[in-house]
């Protein structure tokens, strides 16, 4: 995960095979571009055979229904965004909007939301009182986290108005270090995005024990991003009509599930 989303985006570039078939519109007059950040595969200590798909399920049918092909492959996240500003690659997956990106990008209506929980063993799932920030910071709780992690504004705000609760803060880049903490007992509470982490531990069995707990901490959407310099090649109201029609369809909800749920 990483700098206000940055961890999150993914650039577009690798054939998916079949996706959904008849495509409604004939949204993009090119192949495109398009590169994603792996998380399994550029973070200290993971396999490469473990990628996070979500984003690339979710883009395969937006795109065919979009009348759009596309290659896809992975990219280091200090290379994502500079890559689509200047051109080498031609969109982004799990955008946020930002000022700054507007100047150089085009963004998408929301593909899918992105949702910071937290995690902890199972056995302690049900004895948690937690519904609020400053229950973390009052029950002196363990926390870990991803250095670098975006996790919201209000976690943000709360993080600068208690500076010794960042302190405290664990922080790692590898996944498996972050929620063998919780095994070991050096944390009670671990922050972590739903989709990827629902992901890691299903790859994972010695952490079958960890399980999410019922209080989100940010839920936010999270969006395509295509380069200006691609205006003439895509037509985007044709994109956001798939994606509006994709999100209300039973296979929309089906992958999200896929990434909820451990059993």
């Amino acid at each position: 995960m990483g700098n206000r989303r940055l961890s999150f985006a993914i650039l577009i570039v690798g054939l998916l095979g079949p996706l959904l078939a008849c495509p409604s519109y004939a949204g993009c007059g090119r192949m495109l571009h398009v590169a994603y950040f792996d998380w399994t595969r550029f973070t200290v200590g993971q396999s490469e055979s473990l990628g996070f798909d979500l984003d690339k399920d979710l883009l395969g049918p937006i795109m065919a229904r979009a009348g759009c092909t596309f290659e896809i492959r992975p990219m280091p996240s200090n290379r994502l965004l500079m890559s689509l500003k200047h051109g080498t690659v031609d969109a982004a997956v799990g955008a946020s909007i930002t000022p700054e990106r507007q100047e150089y990008a085009y963004f998408s209506v929301a593909y899918r939301p992105e949702r910071i929980v937290l995690f902890m063993l199972a056995d302690q799932v049900a004895n948690a009182k937690i519904s609020s920030l400053e229950d973390l910071l009052k029950g002196g709780h363990r926390v870990g986290g991803s250095i670098g992690a975006w996790y919201g504004e209000d976690f943000a705000r709360f993080s600068a108005a208690n500076p010794d609760f960042e302190r405290r803060l664990l922080r790692t880049d590898d996944s498996a270090v972050m929620f063998g903490w919780l095994v070991q007992g050096r944390a009670d509470i671990v922050i972590n995005d739903l989709y990827y982490s629902v992901h890691f531990l299903k790859q994972h069995p010695e952490f079958t024990q960890v399980r999410p707990y019922p209080f989100i901490l940010a839920d936010e959407d999270v969006y395509l991003m295509f380069a200006k310099a691609l205006a003439d090649e895509i037509d985007l109201p044709a994109i956001n009509a798939a994606i509006t029609e994709f999100r209300a369809m039973p296979a929309y909800q089906a992958i999200l599930d896929r990434y909820t749920k451990l059993e």
